[in-house]
């Protein structure tokens, strides 16, 4: 989902550190997650996990979207 959105957006660019042990740096999704992150769009599953490949629940998609419209 954050992937979907990161591209939506355009694809910016991000800065910053990784934060989540479970998404590494050279993963494709790494800069979605970050960007999500920096976004507010969501915070991950704990401080340090993000579960980049666990099921994405309709709450979680509609939580994501309300975020990404500034809501």
């Amino acid at each position: 989902m954050v992937v979907f959105l990161y591209r939506a957006a355009g694809s910016p660019a991000v800065s910053g550190t990784n934060a989540f042990t479970d998404v590494p740096g050279d993963a494709e999704i790494q800069k979605a997650v970050q960007w999500a992150v920096s976004k507010g769009i969501t915070k991950g599953t704990s401080d340090t996990t993000f579960d980049p490949y666990g099921p994405c629940t309709r709450v979680q998609m509609v939580t994501f979207l309300y975020r990404d419209m500034g809501k």
